[in-house]
């Protein structure tokens, strides 16, 4: 509709059908929150996965050059 104001879009309709419109309207919202905060949550979840493997790689390699440099020029090792 064409209406200046909400008020007015909803002046043709029933008191209930405005409570079901109101309500239809708050549980759709609620949802759209509801989803974002799931988004969120995984976004967290990945970054911290992803910290964690970057972690654990330079571990490896710190380890792997300390191991090349104990074994400097030894063909033992």
């Amino acid at each position: 509709m064409n209406a200046a104001t909400p008020e007015g879009e909803m002046a043709w309709m029933t008191p209930e059908l405005v409570s079901w419109y109101q309500g239809e309207n708050a549980r759709r919202l609620q949802a759209q929150i509801e989803y974002q905060h799931q988004v969120a949550a995984q976004q967290r979840e990945e970054n911290r996965v992803v910290r964690r493997a970057e972690q654990c790689s330079l571990s490896c390699k710190e380890n792997g050059l300390r191991c090349q440099n104990r074994c400097d020029g030894d063909a033992e090792c």
